[in-house]
């Protein structure tokens, strides 16, 4: 059977990060010696790692998240998922992104559903976002399922859950690197800036040491529009 391209996408992204740490954000680039920053080219945050990038306060970032949530939320609901776990895995992600604190467990809830967000404490809601979802998640719903006499599985519906969550990932990363390469970022303008220095600071030493070919150069008048800087 043949598989998406954005479905692929974002299992190889899942793999890259999971097992070598390889995200693409700046942090990593910097760590690699590509960058002398690792700034978030999109709210200028002094440190874009993963966990930035899934919490970037950037306003069009924040409306990815949300956009991203519905569509894990109708999954679930597609899913058949019981509707306790369907609204507690909803209030532990948005929970963590607007704390980055773990969303504590629920006593107040079944057994089994409690035993999944004392589990999924422990392990944490960063790592449910990346796939490290608890066990006791699909042994709560393997037992709704059969509540339901429907002949689907836990087991089936949990690895259906990662890859959901690995496509959030990924989709939430698409963004970013799509407005990173073709916006004008804070991130682009800075750079077009410093760029513009550059060129008024070689104008401004004249034509010392330039070749007599090149000298008819430096006389031209370079314009710089919509900057604060004279030319």
């Amino acid at each position: 059977m043949a598989v998406c391209r954005p479905l692929m996408d974002a299992q190889l992204f899942a793999v890259r990060l999971l097992t070598h740490g390889k995200s693409g954000v700046l942090h990593k680039l910097k760590q690699r010696r590509q960058l002398p920053h690792s700034r978030c080219p999109l709210c200028e945050a002094p440190v874009e790692n993963i966990r930035h990038l899934l919490r970037c306060s950037d306003q069009r970032a924040t409306t990815t998240w949300n956009e991203q949530l519905l569509s894990l939320e109708a999954w679930l609901k597609k899913a058949y998922t019981h509707p306790s776990i369907r609204i507690l895995i909803l209030k532990g992600l948005k929970h963590w992104r607007s704390t980055e604190t773990d969303y504590p467990p629920q006593p107040t809830q079944p057994d089994l559903i409690y035993q999944c967000t004392l589990e999924q404490f422990d392990i944490g809601w960063f790592n449910f976002l990346l796939g490290r979802i608890a066990k006791h998640w699909a042994l709560a719903q393997d037992a709704h399922y059969k509540s339901l006499c429907k002949r689907h599985t836990g087991q089936s519906w949990a690895k259906g859950l990662i890859v959901e969550l690995w496509t959030l990932n990924w989709k939430i990363l698409e963004h970013r690197n799509t407005r990173k390469h073709t916006e004008d970022t804070p991130e682009a303008q800075a750079t077009l800036e410093d760029l513009k220095d550059q060129v008024r600071r070689e104008f401004q030493l004249g034509p010392s040491g330039m070749l007599q070919q090149d000298q008819q150069s430096s006389a031209i008048t370079v314009q710089f529009p919509n900057s604060n800087h004279g030319s």
